[in-house]
């Protein structure tokens, strides 16, 4: 995990432990700034690091998945709006782990569309959309009652998602990889590769906005905003 000073824009170390790290991904910072969080993206097991002295941060391994059969394999981390909880994707076994904040114990498991990867939250909708890439849909989970809502068919390979609170709409890119069997594009990219798409789901009716539908250039990965 590279440790980068935004300041003077120069790398300062590498936070690692041997071969403790075996596939570093998805990371999301606590409300308190103290902790960050780190999945280990083959397994069961997501990293702690107290970083209140980040020149010399320690870690603990938190393993949130002891059933046996199919390791977890966790995707993604993202906090509850009141910082009681965090929610992990688990692309290995097809659901949401939601654990405890103060304990890193788990408090449930949801169950999501295939392969869930990335997350976007609503606060003011209170609902977590996460993308489902083999199951070519966006899974809906409410964050209160920690329960599924439904799942959304948005496009061929979901993966980048985000909410926009202000349009009260989540744009989702979809990477249409050619062995999907997904729509064939319209335009031929200079880049070469199958163009992918944007959707979007309105926030009030949790269905896809009708007759939108935007050619993007090849396997569009991810999606941000800026209001």
């Amino acid at each position: 995990i590279a440790y980068v000073n935004l300041t003077t824009m120069s790398f300062v170390m590498y936070y690692q432990d041997g071969s403790a790290f075996s596939s570093p991904h998805g990371s999301f910072m606590d409300p308190t700034g103290q902790f960050l969080y780190v999945t280990d993206q083959l397994g069961n097991r997501i990293y702690k690091w107290d970083i209140s002295n980040p020149m010399l941060p320690e870690y603990e391994s938190i393993t949130i998945n002891t059933t046996p059969g199919p390791t977890a394999d966790p995707h993604e981390v993202v906090f509850h709006p009141d910082g009681s909880k965090y929610f992990v994707t688990c692309q290995g076994t097809d659901e949401v782990r939601v654990m405890d904040a103060a304990t890193d114990n788990l408090i449930t498991v949801i169950p999501t569309a295939l392969y869930p990867l990335e997350m976007s939250i609503s606060p003011s909708r209170g609902y977590l959309f996460v993308s489902c890439m083999e199951g070519n849909a966006v899974s809906v989970i409410n964050i209160n009652t920690l329960t599924h809502v439904k799942d959304i068919a948005t496009g061929f390979d979901p993966h980048g998602l985000v909410v926009d609170e202000v349009e009260d709409v989540v744009y989702v890119a979809n990477r249409n990889l050619p062995t999907s069997g997904g729509p064939p594009p319209h335009h031929i990219s200079s880049c070469g590769g199958r163009n992918g798409y944007m959707t979007v789901i309105d926030m009030s009716t949790l269905e896809l906005e009708p007759g939108f539908k935007t050619e993007l250039s090849v396997d569009p990965y991810s999606v941000m905003i800026r209001n």
